[in-house]
């Protein structure tokens, strides 16, 4: 199962079909359509072990990396957490060049010297410079899948009697965007209502 789901699904999922003498395994990717064209998607693979071992040939017809992560549920878990990680760094990075735009400092110039030293992530080194700084917003992964998975992982949290701010407080960020808007957006989009707030728009 290639989709991102919620682990107690696939735990649930993976007992029935056990009866049936049949494997479940929870196998979410990322990379995006590019990986999916190009066969190098990161698969995060969960289940039985030696049904996970009989099924990597398989996968690795359209992976580039494939790692065992756990028992069922494991890969979902997996899953959420990346995607709200990678909420984080755009949101944060947004605001940072937000503050930047506000000092009429040259963004392409900033932005080279962030992808050139500490501050820098894979969203200022993609998604910052080809979706949002050209005002493209290219759609790939829509933002209400984003907001599902940051869902799941706030789900997890919570279960795990965790309490944590930054996951939390960026969940509330995206989520100021209509679900019903958000499946026809690209998750990059989401910056646009840190524009308005801010009243910067973070163009080249």
């Amino acid at each position: 199962d290639c989709t991102s789901g919620v682990p107690s699904s696939a735990c649930q999922l993976a007992e029935k079909l056990k009866k049936l003498n049949i494997d479940y395994l929870d196998a979410p990717v990322s990379g995006q359509t590019i990986g999916a064209e190009n066969g190098t998607l990161t698969v995060m693979l969960a289940g039985h072990y030696d049904a996970c071992l009989r099924a990597k040939p398989f996968i690795q017809a359209f992976a580039d990396l494939i790692e065992y992560v756990g028992e069922s549920g494991s890969g979902f878990a997996v899953k959420a957490v990346n995607n709200s990680l990678m909420a984080v760094n755009l949101w944060a990075a947004a605001e940072g060049l937000s503050i930047l735009k506000a000092q009429q400092v040259d963004l392409a110039a900033a932005l080279n010297c962030i992808n050139h030293s500490s501050g820098r992530s894979g969203m200022s080194e993609t998604i910052v410079a080809q979706r949002i700084l050209n005002g493209a917003f290219d759609r790939s992964f829509a933002l209400n899948l984003l907001q599902k998975d940051m869902g799941i992982a706030i789900d997890l949290m919570r279960h795990s009697q965790l309490e944590l701010q930054i996951l939390q407080t960026t969940q509330a960020c995206y989520d100021l965007i209509k679900t019903t808007d958000a499946a026809s957006m690209d998750f990059s989009a989401a910056i646009q209502r840190l524009e308005q707030d801010t009243g910067y728009k973070l163009r080249f």
